[in-house]
C-alpha cells in the first residue's frame, strides 16, 4: 500500500516455500495512561507541549494563553456555538485550519476573527 499507514514487504522463505512478511513498519502514536488521562509520545508529556504559534503573526503563546499577546488574535480555534435551523453549535476545538466546526457546522472563532 504505496502511501498508507503500513509498509509491508512479502519474501520468500526457502525452508518453507510459502510467502511471509519481511517486515513492517508501523507509525508509533502516543501512548494513553489511563489513570493518568494523559498521553504520552517518546517519554514526552503531550499535555505539556507547547501551543501551536499564532495563526495571525506566528508568536509563540504560553500554555495558559488564550489569546495572542502581541495581536489580540484567539489561540484555539473554537466552535462559536452559533444556533441555526441547521446548526446546533457547541463549544469543541477544531483545527486550526478548520471554518466550520466539525461537529456541527457552525462557523469557527478563526473564521469569525476573519483569520481564514
Amino acid at each position: 500500500m504505496a502511501g498508507g499507514p503500513f509498509v509491508v514487504s512479502i519474501v520468500r522463505v526457502p525452508a518453507r516455500g510459502g510467502l511471509v512478511p519481511a517486515a513492517r513498519s508501523i507509525p508509533r502514536l502516543p501512548a494513553y495512561d489511563i489513570g493518568t488521562g494523559r498521553a504520552h509520545a517518546g517519554g514526552i508529556d503531550m499535555a505539556e507541549e507547547e501551543k501551536d504559534p499564532c495563526i495571525r503573526c506566528g508568536h509563540q503563546p504560553d500554555k495558559t494563553d488564550q489569546y495572542c499577546v502581541r495581536c489580540g488574535a484567539p489561540l484555539v480555534n473554537k466552535c462559536t456555538k452559533k444556533k441555526s435551523p441547521l446548526h446546533k453549535g457547541c463549544s469543541k476545538v477544531n483545527r486550526s485550519d478548520a471554518a466550520f466546526c466539525a461537529s456541527c457546522g457552525s462557523p469557527t472563532v478563526f473564521r469569525q476573527a476573519g483569520l481564514l
